[in-house]
């Protein structure tokens, strides 16, 4: 990252796909929000393209992994209100909290806009009103309304998400969201 930052900084044009194809290489879970991140900085379209295409491929590693911790706000959320990131619900609510809990500013508001993307009609009653309560990340109404949403089996007004996630089955299907939401990825 340090190299493609000097590329960028000193305008060495021949590094870049040198360092392109060397990052693409070695895109891991331990490592791809902390690329992603600085991708979206340096405007590096074809890294994140890169980032992006291995988060939908393996979006349970790289939710649970440490450089999860990592990613910016603005690429979690888009990561998180994409269908494409096939992923329990649960997991992604628990890793949300873990990672707001690293931020600067305080839990709550690092998660204000994250909570309308995650999918709290598709979790149990159970859940809702163990693990999700325990957090006291929801307002008493919201709480109560999610828990008689899922309790009895309706879909109700309310403004959280409620379509279940898509796995990933083709690349068409990633292409029709990089078409769809590129504005919405720093590019």
């Amino acid at each position: 990252m340090e190299t493609l930052y000097l590329e960028k900084k000193y305008d060495f044009p021949i590094l870049t796909k040198q360092c392109q194809d060397f990052l693409g290489s070695s895109i891991s879970e331990d490592n791809v929000c902390t690329i992603l991140n600085q991708s979206s900085k340096w405007d590096e379209k074809n890294m994140i393209e890169k980032c992006k295409e291995f988060i939908f491929k393996h979006p349970t590693k790289t939710i649970s992994s440490n450089d999860f911790l990592n990613i910016d706000k603005l690429n979690l959320i888009n990561f998180i209100q994409s269908e494409e990131f096939y992923c329990q619900e649960e997991l992604i609510f628990e890793k949300c909290i873990s990672w707001s809990k690293k931020q600067t500013s305080s839990f709550r508001d690092a998660m204000k806009d994250i909570l309308p993307h995650i999918r709290f009609p598709l979790m149990s009653a159970h859940y809702i009103s163990t693990t999700v309560k325990d957090t006291n990340i929801l307002s008493e109404d919201q709480f109560q309304l999610l828990l008689f949403v899922t309790s009895n089996g309706i879909a109700g007004k309310i403004k959280f998400f409620k379509e279940p996630r898509k796995k990933k089955e083709d690349t068409n299907r990633q292409n029709h969201f990089s078409e769809r939401n590129s504005h919405k990825w720093n590019l």
